[in-house]
């Protein structure tokens, strides 16, 4: 009895796996392309997925078109026939967290998402500091679009906007931001790791406009609000001195 229990245990395992394998077949090509460092070939099939009607609406090629243009964005011999690899890139993250509702993907490859996020974060800084908001704005913008609940990216996109002089978008964005930073604040008494250092620059960046606009009170609001979440910023704790010692 144990014998026939064992052999129908074994049966029962063996189907319930072969199914699982088949599922879990369905793009296991696209991850050996990847895994290989084939990123053009990989693309390339991913697309084609995309293309279909039968698996257009699965989130899996998405995201192997997200991490082999990021891929190919990172190579300098790739990139030169791919100019708008890391845009494209960042186009299938939104993709993809559009079509993830039923699945774990993102929250599988956080690691990924991070460092596609901390890139762009460093490509509209350095825009900003160009002073080509409007070129910052639209990388901040596109994180947004994958990671909407990154409230620290929201508090510099709305500076971000009020330089490129779109106010009523800017003032929206700081706005809603600076209420849930300061609600996530008083939950864990912390920000968001990848992207806090964005905090102290956009307060200090959105204190200096304030000024420039002659709105005082508004720029005593603002940087106490940045000493509220980031007290230990030396730009910060400089700014709000002299703040307040000329009130």
């Amino acid at each position: 009895m144990h014998k026939q229990l064992s052999a129908v245990t074994l049966f029962f395992l063996f189907i319930s796996t072969g199914f699982a394998q088949l599922n879990e077949s369905k793009y296991d090509k696209l991850f050996d392309l990847y895994v290989m460092g084939d990123y053009e070939k990989c693309i390339k099939k991913a697309e084609r997925y995309t293309e279909k009607d039968n698996t257009k609406r699965d989130p899996d090629p998405y995201l192997y078109l997200s991490m082999s243009y990021f891929k190919v964005a990172q190579d300098p011999e790739l990139s030169e026939y791919y100019p708008r690899a890391f845009k494209n890139a960042l186009k299938h993250a939104y993709k993809l967290y559009r079509k993830d509702d039923e699945t774990s993907l993102m929250e599988d490859h956080e690691e990924f998402f991070t460092t596609l996020k901390i890139r762009a974060v460093e490509e509209a800084l350095y825009n900003y500091n160009l002073n080509d908001f409007r070129k910052a704005s639209y990388y901040l913008k596109k994180i947004r679009k994958f990671d909407p609940a990154d409230h620290n990216v929201q508090l510099m996109l709305g500076v971000t906007q009020l330089k490129a002089r779109d106010r009523r978008s800017g003032k929206e964005n700081i706005s809603v931001a600076m209420e849930n930073l300061k609600k996530e604040y008083e939950a864990q008494k912390a920000l968001e790791e990848a992207t806090a250092d964005l905090v102290p620059e956009a307060l200090v960046e959105y204190t200096n406009y304030l000024l420039e606009k002659n709105m005082y009170g508004k720029a005593q609001d603002a940087i106490a609000d940045a000493r509220l979440l980031v007290s230990d910023n030396p730009e910060v704790k400089k700014l709000y001195e002299e703040i307040y010692q000329d009130g």
